[in-house]
Parts: structure tokens; C-alpha cells; sequence
């Protein structure tokens, strides 16, 4: 699945892994997404525009467009609906934050270097040999690269809860029908709210539920 990369150097860490983009209107299948990362926890496009639509959507509301919090929301459904029927094979293990029985799939993964790192030459020439794999996709190359350098990596996750969000969106989709403009926004709160974030040592990075 394409992704959006890019490198940012600060004095507290070097983000390696960011999807901070929508992705190309020509993103592979999410089932695609699935088979192509086995093992290691990559971003679903469809996670990541259902979320994006249902902020636009509340902003919407509070614009005073339902027509256009109409459609937004519509486009979530659809999003979230796809990430459901795929549920299966996207979700990831999370903690004691998670609604119980529920699926919950990454919409956005960074891959961090440790706060103390320090850059030298040594250490800068595998960050960026480990960019290469990450441009890639060869994500466990990067890992084993930094790994093999003594740099501390922690991989964190954005995840939301499929069954829970979908159920919220169509919610939202009835309400904003019977002119429930502030019922609805509220009812899509609670997926903004229901949103995790979780840190896997790379020694530990989950696998995908089956």
C-alpha cells in the first residue's frame, strides 16, 4: 500500500514512518494492504479517510453545511464498511483501553527513534540507509538496520475500533436525515474519542489478529 514518508530531525526524536497524507486516489485494496504487510502493522487507507471525513463532517455541522456533513458522513460509512468486512485480517492487539470484542485497525504509524537519540555520522548513515528500506516498504529491514546500529526504535500506532465506529457513522447518517444536527455531531464524537494510540518495543511489534 502506497504511503507517505518523510523525514523530520528534531532534538527530541526522528519520525521515519509518518502517514500525515490522505493516500493516492489509487491506493491499493485494503484485503492487498493486508496480505503485502503479514506481520508487521501498516496504516489502512480506508481507516484513515473514514476518520479525516467524520472531523470534516462535525466541522461542517458547525459551519452550518449539512449538505456537505451529508456527504462526508456518507463517505465515512462507506470507508468504515470496507474496513469492517476486513476486520479479520487489519486488526491489531491493543490495551486495556479497548472496547472488548472489537477490532481495532491502525489508520496511522510512526516508526520513532528514541528521545535520547544523538546523531553522528555512524548513526546518521544508518537512519538514512534505513529511509531507503522504509521507501520501500521493506519496513523490517529498516528495523533490523537500526537495530543492528544500537538505535533505539519504539513503533506507535493510531488505531480506532471498527464494529464501534461504523455503528456511530450510521448513527450520524440518520440523524443528520432528520435534521439531528447537534445529535449527529455528538454521535460522531464518540469515534473521534474512541481513537487509541499504542507504542510496541520493536522487539514485540504485534502481529495481525487471524
Amino acid at each position: 500500500m502506497p504511503l507517505h514518508l518523510h523525514t523530520a530531525i528534531t532534538a527530541l526524536s526522528i519520525v521515519l514512518l509518518s502517514v500525515d497524507a490522505l493516500a493516492p486516489a489509487h491506493a491499493a485494496p485494503v484485503r492487498a494492504a493486508a496480505r503485502d504487510s503479514a506481520g508487521l502493522i501498516r496504516p489502512i487507507d480506508e481507516a484513515y479517510r473514514a476518520v479525516r471525513e467524520i472531523r470534516e463532517a462535525r466541522q461542517a455541522i458547525f459551519d452550518g453545511a449539512p449538505d456537505k456533513a451529508i456527504a462526508l458522513v456518507s463517505e465515512a460509512k462507506t470507508d468504515m464498511q470496507v474496513v469492517q468486512r476486513h476486520a479479520a485480517d487489519l486488526a491489531v492487539p491493543v490495551g486495556k483501553r479497548a472496547q472488548e470484542g472489537d477490532a481495532y485497525i491502525p489508520l496511522d504509524v510512526l516508526l520513532v527513534l528514541s528521545k535520547g537519540f544523538k546523531p553522528t555520522d555512524e548513526t546518521r548513515a544508518s537512519v538514512d540507509k534505513a529511509n531507503v528500506y522504509i521507501a520501500k516498504g521493506e519496513y523490517r529491514l529498516a528495523i533490523t538496520v537500526l537495530k543492528a546500529a544500537d538505535i533505539g526504535i519504539t513503533v506507535s500506532a493510531t488505531l480506532v475500533p471498527a464494529n464501534a465506529s461504523l455503528r456511530s457513522v450510521e448513527a450520524a447518517a440518520r440523524l443528520l436525515d432528520v435534521r439531528k444536527y447537534y445529535e449527529a455531531s455528538q454521535a460522531l464524537k464518540t469515534v473521534e474519542d474512541s481513537v487509541v494510540v499504542e507504542a510496541y518495543d520493536t522487539n514485540g511489534i504485534p502481529v495481525r489478529e487471524q
